[in-house]
């Protein structure tokens, strides 16, 4: 089984780049550039919603004292990749190459201190509601601990479960070089964007529901506890030592914040052949492997779907108004 660490949040690209229209010009850079006007407007939302939530844990570790370590490396990354979309702004002006790189430092800005806000959020969370969660999935018809029996008879399929489980991390950096060469410009924005605001609506109803999840929850069915649970205990009892940012693992269940990244990936592929049926069916069978791989309870999904469809909602006006329309026809020579 695979455990739920935050970073690992997708396929490779593949040669069916050239089935997709690159935009016709790509040599000019973005308006905002172009008009001597700030980036901020580009890049202001995204980068708005990463201060603000690392100011939201810089008000909770007071509450909390929770201290981390080893923030050289991320910084020093966030730092390098900014440092690059720079000059791909500026200097040699090639703006699909400036997204990619600054998009991804924000991804790693939002995987840092998101990761932070989830430990803060459980730390301060109230009694666990473990035992409602499992009342609502038997109504929904599901036993997890059956399902968990019946995955040990298909070897095979717990281990195409496990990778699609996995595959997060690889959906970033797939997306990320997607989204900058396809012709359509601001699905990074609205991606990321979609993400700070889920995670924002996941933490306050995590708040509401905390829970450990089936694995410790059915444990006297003899099944094996992930190791995130140590994180999570020590969080809820006070238990704190430093925590290793780069060793952080995801600590929600209720909702899965898997689930709501599943639907939120594959709706950014909208419209992109090639590469939108790949993110479905990935996706697909991650939503399968929730309950065991991450250790979830079904209503974790169904909840983390509505976060999902809940965000695309409040988010989606914003960007039907800002995305550049045109066909996936291949480029002119």
């Amino acid at each position: 089984m695979t455990n739920r660490n935050f970073f690992c949040l997708g396929q490779p690209m593949s040669d069916s780049i050239d089935s997709f229209q690159l935009d016709e010009k790509l040599d000019r850079p973005p308006p905002l550039i172009a008009r001597g006007r700030s980036t901020g407007s580009g890049y202001g939302l995204p980068v708005g919603f990463i201060l603000m939530i690392a100011l939201l844990d810089g008000a909770l570790d007071l509450r909390t004292g929770l201290a981390f370590t080893g923030w050289a490396l991320p910084l020093s990354a966030i730092t390098f990749l900014l440092s690059i979309g720079v000059v791909y702004t500026t200097v040699r002006k090639r703006p699909e190459l400036a997204e990619l790189v600054i998009y991804t430092a924000l991804w790693v800005g939002f995987c840092l201190f998101g990761a932070i806000l989830t430990y803060h959020v459980i730390a301060l969370s109230g009694p666990l509601r473990d035992a409602d969660l499992a009342r609502f999935d038997r109504n929904l018809g599901f036993d997890w601990p059956e399902w968990i029996q019946g995955l040990k008879a298909h070897p095979f399929v717990q281990v195409v479960m496990a990778a699609t489980y996995g595959s997060l991390i690889f959906q970033i950096i797939g997306s990320l070089l997607v989204l900058a060469l396809a012709r359509k410009r601001g699905r990074n924005r609205e991606l990321l964007v979609n993400m700070q605001v889920a995670l924002c609506l996941t933490s306050v109803l995590v708040a509401l529901m905390p829970a450990a999840g089936p694995w410790t929850y059915f444990s006297s069915a003899g099944h094996v506890k992930y190791s995130y649970i140590d994180s999570f205990m020590a969080l809820r009892n006070g238990h704190n030592p430093p925590f290793i940012l780069n060793r952080m693992e995801g600590v929600y269940t209720f909702p899965s914040f898997h689930a709501v990244m599943a639907f939120l990936f594959t709706y950014s592929q909208r419209g992109i052949r090639g590469f939108f049926p790949v993110f479905a069916v990935v996706n697909g069978i991650m939503l399968f492997s929730i309950p065991s791989e991450g250790g979830h309870y079904l209503c974790d999904i169904v909840s983390g779907a509505t976060v999902a469809v809940l965000t695309l909602c409040l988010t989606g006006r914003v960007f039907r108004t800002g995305e550049t329309s045109g066909s996936d026809a291949p480029p002119k020579p």
